[in-house]
């Protein structure tokens, strides 16, 4: 599980630093006390349900009928994620996703300025083209996120989904989207006790941690078996 917080060497970029400031209060300290989802149940059920809740801004694939729900919260430039999305995430979209039987939402939990701004970018794309973008940042992650220029290597990656050099460079100033994701992060921490990713929540039960597909797949048939 990844619990670090990443320091870009160089990072120098204005816009880039401006949303690493916009970030820095809410990023997760290492060792940083949070509540448990248990916790946060009791003191507000009702905020637990809109977390749980699919929203018109949630990036999601799959039926909206399906019986398993599977939030991710992840960071674009946690290895662990990436780890997760090459190597698990796939065989769950062909055996669960694509058969109407998992609903996967993607949420942001951006663990430093790189990472936010990454997300920013993929934001600005229409929606059918989200998760084939964060696909693919996650594949490339060493090419832009462990760099001397992030900013240049995200320019790089962005030029690939059609983006340009200003785009981009709007894409990171949207303060909109900045402070959704601010109040994302907070409710997920609130909620859910969420300071490292991934963190997965399936139908409600936070999982933390890179789960390999045996292990989620023992999950979801439990699950499945429970609706017969």
């Amino acid at each position: 599980m990844d619990k670090r917080i990443l320091t870009v060497a160089g990072i120098g970029v204005a816009l880039l630093a401006a949303v690493l400031a916009a970030f820095y209060f809410l990023v997760p300290k290492p060792g940083a006390t949070s509540v448990t989802p248990t916790e946060a149940a009791e003191a507000d059920p009702a905020a637990r349900d809109r977390a749980l809740s699919v929203r018109p801004d949630d990036r999601a694939l799959g039926s909206p009928d399906a019986p398993i729900t599977l939030i991710e919260y992840a960071s674009m430039t946690c290895g662990h994620c990436a780890a997760f999305h090459a190597q698990t995430i796939p065989t769950i979209t062909t055996q669960y996703i694509d058969t109407g039987k998992v609903r996967w939402v993607f949420r942001e939990f951006p663990l430093d300025g790189v990472a936010a701004g990454a997300s920013l970018i993929a934001r600005c794309l229409p929606p059918d083209q989200y998760f084939p973008f964060i696909s693919m940042l996650y594949l490339n992650q060493p090419d832009w996120a462990h760099v001397d220029d992030p900013k240049e290597g995200l320019i790089t990656m962005s030029r690939r989904a059609g983006l340009s050099r200003e785009q981009v460079e709007s894409c990171l100033n949207n303060q909109a989207e900045t402070d959704r994701m601010r109040a994302l992060m907070a409710e997920a921490g609130e909620i859910f006790g969420v300071n490292s990713t991934p963190t997965l929540i399936i139908n409600g039960k936070v999982y933390r941690g890179a789960m390999p597909f045996e292990q989620i797949d023992a999950i979801f048939k439990e699950l499945l078996a429970g609706q017969n």
